[in-house]
């Protein structure tokens, strides 16, 4: 028995002679990653693996070591820690170590563009996403969903367990909580109706700072380079330091912003109830210009390949330059429009309150499929192929629906909706009930 104990020992150290190091050693599928290693021989070639695929060629040193050999982690990548391994050729040397494939829906409609689309979703399609079944429910509330390493936040402000649906904290706020959290650099960023603008510890809940504003907080923050960034019913715009709360500067336009700010490529766009989008210098606030239409500007822009694409209460859909403010097309539909939309594969998804949701060609405008809906629609999402929406009616209902052809693939009856955005993130579905938070999955 001790010979066969020391023989393992022995066996166990020569395996762990070899090491490899990966950077980052999280994220997305497609993210790019430096592979280092040591104990290697000197001068040999040793293969970088992700499973079985070889995805690189690295060379030694003579001191049996290498670094700075870049790959990309597959699109095909599933949720969960996947090894990255190093093999020498023609010999049993091998080292390897885990990178945790992780995607992050962290803002409200997915990112700064808040184009609402997730590129990296590779469980739930269009083949499967019938098969949707309840995972678990937690306290409804009023504001849509984010996700950020493993954890769902909601505008209480509160914390669960993305995987559970355990609470892990809640901070109580001196009023309603009416936007959606944004979750960065291990803060959470959210506005009240009291018109205070908070930051706690995304971990525990504590407080790090809060910012007073003049008016309710509405509008949803876009975290983006250190910065977060709102709107407030006081007609400002917002800029704060998002580790201090310092105010970076503050633009005031003709009337209460309710929309959430879009960031892309250093500018920043957003609506406002005198009925104009206003674009910004993000870094300055300095208004580089603005488009007028003819009634209150609620939603969200967003901004997909250079292109602004904004409702507005006059009923039509309107997708404006992003860099120079020029008109490109705008839609028309049946009633007014409060809601923001979704864009993927050179598709806009838009949820009319006629009780559509329209399919329209992204460069054109033209109209592509249109699906009767519950009316009073919010905002989509888009992952792999299928459009995800809520209804803000009291029938409750949620619906997946083909991307490409707008059948219906899959429905779902909430107790009473209230037209929150879901979050679609690693074979999950996220959406804020009133009544309830949801997490479907296929179980």
């Amino acid at each position: 028995m001790t010979r066969l104990f020391t023989a393992t020992v022995l066996f166990a150290a020569a395996c762990f002679a070899q090491t490899v190091a990966i950077s980052p050693a999280e994220g997305p599928p497609t993210t790019t990653v430096a592979v280092s290693g040591s104990g290697f021989g000197a001068n040999v070639a040793v293969d970088i693996y992700w499973g079985k695929a070889r995805l690189a060629l690295a060379v030694t040193k003579q001191a049996g070591a290498f670094s700075g050999v870049s790959i990309s982690i597959p699109r095909t990548a599933l949720p969960g820690n996947q090894m990255v391994a190093a093999i020498e050729r023609n010999n049993a040397k091998a080292a390897e170590t885990p990178f945790l494939v992780q995607v992050d829906w962290p803002q409200l409609l997915g990112d700064s563009s808040r184009a609402a689309f997730n590129p990296y979703e590779n469980l739930l399609g269009v083949q499967n996403v019938g098969g949707l079944a309840l995972k678990w429910t937690g306290p409804g509330g009023t504001t849509s969903p984010v996700v950020a390493e493993g954890v769902v936040y909601t505008g209480a402000i509160s914390a669960f367990d993305s995987r559970s649906g355990i609470r892990l904290w809640t901070f109580a706020t001196g009023g309603d909580i009416q936007s959606s959290p944004a979750v960065a650099a291990g803060s959470v960023y959210a506005g009240a109706y009291s018109g205070v603008f908070y930051a706690v510890n995304a971990s525990t809940g504590a407080l790090r700072w809060q910012y007073p504003t003049g008016g309710a907080i509405y509008s949803s923050p876009t975290v983006v380079g250190g910065i977060v960034y709102f709107g407030s019913y006081d007609k400002n715009v917002y800029a704060l330091d998002a580790a201090t709360g310092a105010l970076k500067w503050k633009y005031t336009t003709g009337g209460a912003v309710q929309s959430s700010p879009a960031v892309v490529n250093g500018l920043l766009y957003a609506g406002s109830f005198d009925g104009a989008l206003y674009t910004l210098d993000a870094r300055t606030g300095a208004l580089k210009w603005k488009y007028t239409t003819g009634a209150a500007i609620q939603g969200s822009p967003a901004v997909w390949h250079g292109i602004v694409y904004f409702t507005s209460g006059d009923t039509y859909l309107y997708a404006v330059d992003a860099i120079t403010g020029s008109s490109l097309w705008k839609f028309k539909t049946g009633s007014v429009l409060y809601s923001s939309v979704a864009i993927a594969g050179g598709i806009v998804y838009l949820p009319g309150w006629d009780g559509n949701l329209y399919a329209l060609n992204a460069l054109t405008g033209a109209a592509l499929w249109s699906y009767a809906t519950a009316p009073d629609a919010g905002s989509p999402a888009v992952a792999n192929g299928v459009v995800y929406l809520n209804t803000n009616s009291y029938v409750g209902l949620f619906y997946a629906l083909d991307a490409k052809k707008g059948n219906l693939l899959w429905a779902y009856k909430t107790p009473g909706g209230n037209g929150t955005s879901p979050a679609v993130v690693g074979g999950v579905v996220y959406l804020q009930g009133s009544l309830n938070l949801y997490a479907f999955a296929l179980l």
